[in-house]
C-alpha cells in the first residue's frame, strides 16, 4: 500500500469497522508517522479514541522498547568507554612486562631472539615472521584475525602458503 493512499483513506474517513486493519497496516508497514495518522484522525468526528487506542498503545509500547534497547546499548557503551580509558590510562602510566619466550606464530613457535615485535596485547614475534606472515603493521595478526568474522575469507601469507602446497593444479 502506498503511503499517499493510506493518508487519502484516513481523510475521507473509512468506515470504523475498517480502521484497524487500515492502522495495523499503517502500523506494521511504517507508512505513515504516528502524529500524521493522529492529525487525519482528530480532523474527523467520525473516529473515538476507543478506535485507534490499540493502534496507540501499540505505537507506544514499540516505541518504549526501543528507547529501552538504546538505553541499554547507551549504557554498554558508556562502560566499555570507562574501561577503554582505563586501560589507556594503565598503558600511559605503568610499565609493561613482556614475558614471551616463543613466537606467537604457530608455523614458528621458536624461542624469540632480537630483533622482536612486541605488542600491548602480550603477543610477541620474531621480526621476520612478523613482516613475512602479517598483513598490518598496526595490528597483532594474531588479535586481527580473532576480530575477523569466521565467513570473511582469509588473506593471509598463511593461507596463501597453505594453498600453494595443497591444492592441485587444474
Amino acid at each position: 500500500m502506498c503511503p499517499r493512499l493510506s493518508l487519502d483513506v484516513l481523510w475521507a474517513p473509512a468506515p470504523p469497522h475498517c480502521l484497524p486493519e487500515l492502522l495495523n497496516v499503517i502500523a506494521k508497514d511504517k507508512l505513515l508517522s504516528p502524529i500524521l495518522v493522529i492529525d487525519c484522525l482528530t480532523s474527523t468526528p467520525k473516529y473515538t479514541l476507543g478506535d485507534v487506542r490499540k493502534y496507540l498503545t501499540d505505537v507506544l509500547k514499540a516505541e518504549s522498547d526501543v528507547i529501552t534497547r538504546e538505553q541499554q546499548l547507551s549504557s554498554k557503551y558508556r562502560e566499555e568507554s570507562e574501561r577503554m580509558k582505563e586501560q589507556t590510562t594503565a598503558l600511559q602510566n605503568n610499565p609493561i612486562v613482556f614475558q614471551s619466550s616463543r613466537c606467537a606464530f604457530r608455523a614458528c613457535n621458536k624461542p624469540l631472539e632480537l630483533p622482536t615485535v612486541h605488542f600491548f596485547c602480550q603477543h610477541s614475534f620474531h621480526q621476520y615472521c612478523f613482516q613475512t606472515y602479517s598483513e598490518c603493521e598496526a595490528e597483532c595478526p594474531l588479535c586481527a584475525g580473532a576480530r575477523r568474522r569466521p565467513d570473511e575469507p582469509q588473506h593471509t601469507a598463511e593461507a596463501l602458503h597453505h594453498r600453494l602446497h595443497h591444492d592441485h593444479d587444474p
